[in-house]
């Protein structure tokens, strides 16, 4: 893992993992949206796979992934601590 890909951790209350998960890299946020976010639909979710992947791809920055990632949790009201 590249410090490139990291970011400030975001904290994200995801209660089919049993609690809150921890996420503070770009591939933690796309194994976050992708594998444990209640809902796969959606413009909001669209465009923060999109930056997330393209982020893994190097076309967007770490703390690109992280805004989308904020802003796709409080579409779908997941509770968000940073």
């Amino acid at each position: 893992m590249t410090g490139a890909l990291t970011f400030r951790a975001v904290r994200l209350a995801l209660h089919g993992l049993g609690g809150y998960r921890t996420v503070q890299t770009v591939e933690d946020a796309a194994e976050c949206l992708l594998n444990h976010w209640p809902t796969h639909k959606g413009r909001v979710y669209d465009a923060a796979c999109e930056i997330i992947l393209g982020a893994l791809n190097g076309q967007y920055t770490a703390e690109a992934a992280r805004a989308a990632l904020i802003t796709a949790a409080d579409e779908a009201t997941i509770e968000i601590i940073e």
